[in-house]
C-alpha cells in the first residue's frame, strides 16, 4: 500500500512541475495576511471579520486562530 502511495504522489508532483504549479499549503506561516491582496482589500474596507474568514480558509486554522492573526496584521 505504501509504495502505491509514494507512485501516487510522485505523479502529482509531476503534473505540478508540469502544470508550474505549486501546492496549496495549509501551513499559516505560508499565508502572510500583510501581503495578501484580498485580505488586505478587506481590511481595507473595514471588513476584518470577512478578513479573518478568508484567511481561515486559506490557512486551516480556527477562526478564533484566524482573528488574532488579522487583530495581529491591524495592529
Amino acid at each position: 500500500m505504501l509504495g502505491r502511495l509514494e507512485q501516487i504522489e510522485a505523479r502529482i508532483e509531476q503534473l505540478f512541475d508540469h502544470l508550474d504549479l505549486k501546492p496549496r499549503s495549509d501551513a499559516a506561516g505560508e499565508v502572510d495576511p500583510a501581503s495578501d491582496p484580498e485580505i488586505q482589500d478587506l481590511l481595507a474596507k473595514g471588513n476584518a471579520e470577512q478578513a479573518a474568514k478568508r484567511y481561515q480558509e486559506r490557512t486551516g486554522l480556527s477562526l478564533e486562530q484566524a482573528k488574532q492573526e488579522i487583530d495581529r496584521e491591524q495592529a
